[in-house]
Formats: C-alpha cells, sequence, structure tokens
C-alpha cells in the first residue's frame, strides 16, 4: 500500500511536471532524483537537531581581592579563575565603571573587553572549548564617604568562593567588612555583586595636647554625657556580666570606639532596644549609633572567674569609653548568700535610690557614684564574704 501511495504522488509529481510545460525526463531518473531530494532533506533536519549549539555557560569559580587603603586612595588586585562549560563563548561582565584599571596581567583563556552597553566596564570574553581561564588585575577605587564613616564600593563578578585581603595605612582602622575572617586574617564572603569595606581614622583621646608656636593648646571632646551606667553582676560559678549602659548624641560621630578588654567576650549590643553587631578593629570595639537624635547603647560583657568562696574578692573591669560624662554610676550584684564588704576603687557609695538596673542586672545589689568621670578605663575590686545568721 505505501508503495502504491509512492507511486501516485510520483506520477502526479510527474504529470504535474509535464503539464506545466517543463522538460521532461525518463522515469527512472526522476524517480531516483526525487527520492534522493527526499532522503537529503531528511539527514539535513536530523543532522541540524543533533548539532545544535547548547547554550554557552560559565562557571567563576573563584574572585581573590586584596586592597591596599589609603586616606584617600585605594590600590587593589583581583585574580578571577574560571571556566567555560559549554556553549559559543560570549563576553562574561566582571568589573562596572566603578574601579579604573591600572595594569593587566598573566590572563590566559580569553581576552579582556571594554564594556560597549550603558553599563559599560570590562568583560572577558573566553576562547572557544571548555577550558579554564584566569583573570589578573591591578586597579584604582575611588574613596567614598557618608555620614557614617569613609567607603569603598565596587561591583564584582559572581564568583563562588571569594577571598578579601587589607592593609591600611597606620592612620586608619577598619570598621566593616564583608564575610568572616580566617586566622590569617583573610575575609571569606559568599557569592556577591558588590564589595563594600568602611574605615576610618582611628580614635583619639578625649584630650589631646597640641604645639602651636610654642603654646600647649588643649583640645576637649565635643560631646559630655549626662551619665554613664555600669553594672556587674557576679554568679556563684564564677560568670561574671557586665552591661554598659549611655545615651549618646549624634554628634560623637557614627561609631563609638571602645578598647576591647582581655578574655571578655560580648554577650549582647542593643542600640535604640534594636540588636546590632559589634565589629572588632584590633583591640577596639566599633559600635554604630544612630546617625541622628540620641542612642540609647547597651552593651552586655560576658566574662568567666573563679566560683565565689565564702569569702574574698571579686574584679569588674570598666571599658575605656574615651567619652566623658557628669556622673558614672555603677551597680555591683553578689549572690543572696555573701555580702559585700568594700569596693575598692575610684568611687563613693550612691545616695540615689532611683537608679534603674537592666534586666540582667541579677542578686543582691550594691550601687556606687563618681562625679566627673573622664571616660577612661577602670578596675574595680570586690571584697566580699559569706553572710553570717
Amino acid at each position: 500500500m505505501r508503495t502504491a501511495t509512492v507511486v501516485v504522488v510520483l506520477m502526479m509529481s510527474a504529470s504535474g511536471l509535464y503539464a506545466e510545460g517543463m522538460a521532461s525526463v525518463p522515469w527512472s531518473e526522476f524517480k531516483q532524483f526525487y527520492r534522493e531530494s527526499i532522503e537529503r532533506e531528511i539527514m539535513e533536519t536530523r543532522s541540524g537537531k543533533d548539532t545544535a549549539e547548547p547554550p554557552f555557560t560559565c562557571h567563576l569559580a573563584a574572585g581573590d581581592y586584596q586592597l591596599q587603603i589609603g586616606r584617600d586612595r585605594v590600590e587593589g588586585t583581583a585574580r578571577i579563575a574560571g571556566r567555560v562549560l559549554a556553549g559559543k563563548p560570549v563576553p562574561v561582565p566582571l568589573f562596572g565603571r566603578d574601579i579604573v584599571i591600572s595594569g593587566i596581567g598573566g590572563t590566559t583563556g580569553g581576552t579582556l573587553l571594554s564594556g560597549r552597553d550603558e553599563a559599560g566596564g570590562i568583560q572577558f570574553l573566553p576562547d572557544g572549548g571548555t577550558n579554564a581561564f584566569e583573570v589578573l588585575l591591578s586597579f584604582f577605587v575611588p574613596v567614598q564617604e557618608d555620614d557614617r564613616s569613609r567607603l569603598l564600593t565596587f561591583s564584582i563578578p559572581t564568583a563562588l568562593q571569594n577571598a578579601l585581603t587589607v592593609k591600611l595605612t597606620d592612620d586608619l582602622q577598619l570598621i566593616e567588612m564583608p564575610g568572616i575572617a580566617d586566622a590569617a586574617g583573610v575575609y571569606h564572603f559568599a557569592a556577591a555583586r558588590n564589595l563594600g569595606v568602611r574605615f576610618a581614622a582611628k580614635s583619639v583621646a578625649s584630650t589631646n595636647a597640641l604645639d602651636v608656636g610654642g603654646l600647649a593648646v588643649v583640645e576637649a571632646s565635643p560631646v559630655v554625657l549626662d551619665v554613664q551606667d555600669f553594672f556587674t553582676s557576679f554568679d556563684e560559678n564564677g560568670s561574671v556580666l557586665s552591661v554598659l549602659v549611655m545615651e549618646v548624641p549624634a554628634a560623637a560621630g557614627p561609631h563609638l570606639r571602645i578598647n576591647a578588654i582581655p578574655d571578655v567576650e560580648i554577650w549582647s549590643l542593643t542600640v535604640n532596644a534594636r540588636p546590632r553587631k559589634v565589629y572588632m578593629a584590633g583591640d577596639t570595639w566599633i559600635i554604630p549609633i544612630a546617625e541622628d537624635g540620641m542612642s540609647r547603647v547597651q552593651l552586655a560583657l560576658l566574662r568567666k572567674s573563679g566560683k565565689l568562696g565564702l569569702q574574698g574578692s571579686l574584679e569588674a573591669s570598666l571599658p575605656a569609653t574615651g567619652l566623658p560624662s557628669r556622673t558614672l554610676r555603677v551597680g555591683i550584684a553578689l549572690p543572696p548568700r555573701v555580702q559585700l564588704l568594700s569596693l575598692e576603687g575610684p568611687v563613693s557609695p550612691a545616695t540615689q535610690t532611683d537608679i534603674e538596673p537592666p534586666d540582667d542586672f541579677v542578686g543582691k545589689p550594691y550601687f556606687f557614684t563618681r562625679s566627673f568621670y573622664k571616660g577612661e578605663g577602670m578596675k574595680l575590686s570586690v571584697v566580699y564574704k559569706e553572710t553570717v545568721e
């Protein structure tokens, strides 16, 4: 039945050719020609399906960055590694217009291009085939500044693994960094479209002596707080929880810089009752505060000590804030079974009865005060003994 159908079609095709006045050909030749044309068309269709180009796929494996930060200029290097997985290569966006390329070296597996679209920036065109590639660049980044700090930010390729090393001049300190630092100080972070770093001048003491024409000029702190509160609770098993509470105006700057205390860890930080992160820069805790208005800062610190005995002494350490205040209030809380014999330090027993300690202040309370506190660090020795009934 199939043969008859083909024959009818061929006969109709042949009669059509003859009827249209076209040159006639022998039936056997026409049949062979028609069969070959059909087979060729089928083969071309199958061939096109089998060899269709897969979409371009590129794997960006790693991005390694090194930055040298100065007060007004930042220099950097970048190493981007990846591999073409499939498809005909097309330009891969790497960096935007927010960096200035200062050098290209050791780039393999493709060619760097200047972006021609509205976004511009730097693109990379890999070579053909599924080949690995690597891009090495040196560049400059302009330093920006807002009402919080100086900063730099620029777009980066979304590599799977990223690492950042930063070096600063001696007069600067880091405030915010991406990711998590390892033991060598290298920061590792997940795939991101932008890389941002905040930094500022190192904190100075609340008073600085300047030499002007042979005269000593004393620079006073621009901010004096009304009061600072420092509460410390001692637990029977040796845990010591201290809470520093301050009302800080925006005039103090976008960040507070508090000298870190060895063997003390951050328990919590709230600013205006909202949890915030504490950043570490060398031996300094960096605490962000509100950009306008007052900031109620509550910093809780945890330290391990020896278990309480029948009698003995304990230590409470107030970190240096660098902020002077008209009054410093100190609270000491002990377990109920012991009583305070004395507190050795530059404070006096408080006469106030309206002091409201934080929720973490637990135990039998004792309160002390000091006037005209200059913001320096302070150690207090607590002498106690078991209550005799």
